[in-house]
């Protein structure tokens, strides 16, 4: 019993005791594979935890990849851009200004680089805002675009914006406002305003191609009229009262080298009539303006006596050798041969419709004269007034006696 209790004893007091054999401390392995005594990793001089024969990154943390691309961001030119510089300009993708291009060249340097600029050679680009950049612009400081006669020029730098052949006779005058196309406008021998090449009669200014009436004060409620074409009298009367207006309504839906007038006054009709023109002297290819005659829901008829030819018509229809429909019509009609009265009719009432007389817009000769009809003092007459007396051969009753009328 008392030997049990010691061995006990002897157990006890022998676990707190110091070991004769003690273990030895942790180590650790180095990057050159000795082992230390502190766990300090030696061999890895960033700390990063790659040894430095492997270390991407010498000095900095090889673990930091933003952009993940495997390079570490303190040894990426681009830490943002995986690509880095796809395009080779130098310039990292993310500050790219031209992707896909050189950022460096710049020819017109605009800061924009050529592969991105709309306008490679100019700076600034498109200082007129057109589309167009300025090494090409057309007409700086306009739009290029606006074109209206579609001949190349924009209409702000074409000096005949309406006209795509501009001035084709080359007399300084657009097409549209040539008074005699093909011709130079501004010789004019006789200055009545009509070119001498159409002007059937250049050196005498009250005879042109185009002669049209000058009206005589025109009394109230009266129906006869007078006044004078290219120096002839004429008379005009109707079966209504003559009334007037203070311009040609329409006047430019006329062609612009009829030279029609637009002038006070200016006959007007509005009731159903019959009217007659009569001319002092025989006139060749006498012409009639309509303006403005009936409308679409009331067609005018218009009739003449004789044989017309339409020389320009608009709003016009049913046309027959003697008539016309107006619907909303506007005409210069030709009564053909030579004539000292032509009567014609309004047949359906209206409104109120224009018309001006006048002759020319032939180079007729009657007579064979070599001297057109429009200013042939006698255009019946070869010899006009062989005696000298101041009458026509025609009508003389003694054409060769200047003391016998």
């Amino acid at each position: 019993m008392t030997r049990f209790i010691f061995l006990s004893l002897t157990l006890a007091f022998g676990a707190c005791t110091t070991p004769t054999n003690p273990k030895p401390p942790t180590t650790a392995t180095s990057c050159d594979g000795e082992e230390v005594g502190d766990a300090t990793r030696d061999g890895d001089s960033d700390d990063d935890g790659i040894c430095d024969e492997e270390d991407a990154c010498p000095g900095h943390d090889d673990t930091l990849d933003t952009d993940g691309d495997g390079a570490p961001d303190d040894c990426d030119p681009c830490p943002a851009d995986p690509y880095d510089d796809s395009d080779d300009d130098g310039v990292c993708d993310s500050d790219d200004i031209c992707d896909g291009f050189d950022d460096a060249v710049d020819g017109d340097g605009d800061g924009a680089p050529d592969g991105c600029d709309a306008c490679p050679l100019d700076d600034p680009d498109d200082t007129d805002g057109d589309g167009v950049c300025d090494s090409d612009d057309i007409c700086n400081g306009f739009d290029d675009a606006l074109d209206g006669d579609g001949d190349g020029a924009p209409d702000d730098c074409d000096p005949c914006p309406l006209d795509s052949a501009d001035d084709s006779d080359g007399d300084g005058v657009c097409d549209t406002d040539d008074r005699c196309a093909g011709a130079d406008d501004s010789a004019d021998r006789d200055v009545d305003g009509i070119p001498d090449a159409c002007d059937a009669c250049p050196d005498d200014p009250d005879l042109a191609t185009f002669n049209w009436v000058t009206w005589d004060p025109i009394v109230a409620n009266t129906q006869v009229a007078t006044g004078t074409v290219g120096g002839i009298d004429i008379t005009y009367s109707s079966s209504a009262t003559i009334q007037t207006t203070s311009s040609l309504i329409g006047h430019s839906n006329f062609p612009a080298d009829q030279g029609v007038p637009d002038v006070d006054p200016t006959i007007q009709n509005v009731d159903i009539t019959t009217n007659t023109v009569s001319f002092a002297q025989p006139v060749s290819d006498p012409l009639f303006v309509f303006s403005s005659v009936g409308n679409a829901g009331t067609p005018v008829p218009v009739v003449f006596d004789r044989p017309i030819v339409l020389e320009f018509e608009l709003g016009v229809s049913n046309v027959t050798a003697t008539s016309f429909d107006g619907t909303e019509g506007f005409a210069v009609v030709r009564v053909p041969g030579v004539h000292t009265d032509i009567t014609f009719d309004y047949t359906v009432a209206e409104f109120y419709a224009n018309f001006v007389f006048g002759f020319g817009g032939t180079m007729a000769d009657t007579d064979g004269d070599a001297v057109p009809d429009v200013c042939d003092p006698c255009p019946l007459d070869i010899d006009d007034d062989s005696d000298g007396d101041g009458v026509c051969d025609t009508d003389d009753t003694c054409p060769a006696d200047p003391l016998c009328i």
